[in-house]
């Protein structure tokens, strides 16, 4: 999960990954990194029985506090609330 990790489990440099992902997804690698955390928290929230708190560490926050922001900066909602909502759809 680290960019160094990526960069050599595709045999590149950093600076070749940074530029691949900034061509690929218009992103940095943090923000393509936050986007798929987020994405697997919102499949997990609608699809398991998981505790907020265990998807936090599973998607890999080791602050829940930091999870929450960040969820609530992505969909606008709480992790709960998304719950709610998707799980009532």
């Amino acid at each position: 999960q680290t960019r160094q990790e990526l960069a050599a489990y595709l045999h590149c440099s950093q600076r070749q990954l940074i530029r691949k992902m900034q061509t690929l997804y218009g992103v940095s690698f943090r923000q393509k990194l936050i986007t798929s955390r987020m994405d697997l928290a919102c499949y997990l929230l609608r699809s398991t029985g998981q505790s907020v708190n265990e998807i936090s560490t599973a998607v890999g926050y080791a602050d829940n506090a930091a999870f929450f922001r960040a969820f609530r900066q992505h969909t606008g909602i709480t992790p709960a609330q998304y719950r709610r909502e998707k799980r009532g759809a």
